[in-house]
């Protein structure tokens, strides 16, 4: 099956393979998805180019200015999952940075790994291996530098793996590691020829700029405004997930449109914020939702989840 030009797929399969040779109407379905790729490349490089200078033009502020900010927030990093696949894994959040508290043994009380100590592969697996899921970190994010930001919530230099050095121009970097592989994934219909894949590529370069501009996204998920438990209500033909919460007796009725397929079972506890269906959500209402916080955390493991599919590996930072 091929895609056409928009991204949906054509009805009618090729049979034939080129060594019998493709009847006409293959072949024309066939040449659509060839020209495709050779539109998007050069359409796309441009839009990726716009895009990193925007990013620049927004981040060029940011420089390690100071050693330490004396920072007491910072941020909480774990797996990042699409469905049960880790998209990124703790060990990978870890190494290169700083945490937030000392890393105490919990039976002796003896300090592990200092929080003054840049952690590396070693103190990543010490981490995981003692069985924790969740740990704090400290963040450029709450960075509390008066002026750009400081060696501490940064970590280690991306080049170097040392600690990063006071005047490095790391607003530049993030942004360049970000725009440059945006061509890449543009290139990526090129290399399928117009395959039909279940996500083409308005996951790639649109889906970031979607989520840098905060925009509303095309396929909108569900999300619950409350935490509360799962029940399912039928209304006139129409399916309802309702939300109740037991402690405040608040009770809120969302209605699924048709063809959505839903991500939480009946009697699932769930969290204020969780997704009821698939698709993306609009940080808009993760804001009002869950807090300034919760909207870092969604976008960093969004972006991950575009680059990381794509077979791109960015840092976090």
């Amino acid at each position: 099956l091929i895609a056409n030009t928009s991204g949906k797929t054509i009805e009618i399969p090729i049979r034939s393979n080129y060594r019998e040779g493709l009847n006409i109407l293959e072949y024309f379905i066939a040449s659509r998805g060839a020209r495709k790729g050779l539109a998007d490349t050069a359409l796309r490089t441009a839009d990726s180019g716009y895009l990193t200078r925007r990013l620049v033009d927004v981040s060029q502020d940011v420089i390690i200015r100071e050693d330490d900010c004396g920072a007491t927030e910072g941020l909480e990093v774990y797996d990042v999952k699409e469905g049960k696949e880790v998209i990124e894994s703790l060990h990978e959040r870890l190494i290169g940075r700083y945490l937030l508290e000392d890393f105490v043994d919990d039976k002796t009380g003896k300090v592990l790994i200092s929080k003054d100590k840049l952690l590396d592969d070693a103190d990543a697996s010490l981490i995981e291996n003692r069985g924790v899921k969740r740990i704090k970190i400290r963040s450029i994010l709450t960075c509390r530098a008066k002026h750009g930001i400081c060696k501490k919530c940064y970590g280690a230099d991306l080049a170097t793996r040392k600690p990063v050095k006071v005047g490095e121009a790391v607003g530049i970097i993030a942004a360049q590691s970000i725009g440059e592989p945006g061509t890449q994934l543009t290139m990526r219909t090129f290399h399928t020829g117009g395959v039909a894949s279940a996500e083409d590529i308005t996951q790639g370069l649109p889906r970031v700029e979607e989520l840098f501009e905060g925009r509303k996204p095309k396929h909108l998920a569900i999300i619950s405004e409350i935490s509360g438990k799962v029940s399912f209500d039928e209304v006139k033909k129409s399916h309802h997930v309702v939300v109740t919460n037991n402690k405040t007796g608040e009770s809120k009725s969302y209605l699924i449109p048709f063809g959505s397929r839903v991500t939480v079972s009946e009697g699932d506890e769930i969290k204020a914020g969780t997704r009821l269906t698939e698709g993306s959500v609009n940080p808009h209402d993760v804001l009002a939702i869950s807090g300034p916080e919760a909207v870092q955390d969604y976008l960093i493991e969004e972006v991950q989840k575009v680059y990381r599919m794509q077979g791109v590996d960015i840092n976090d930072k």
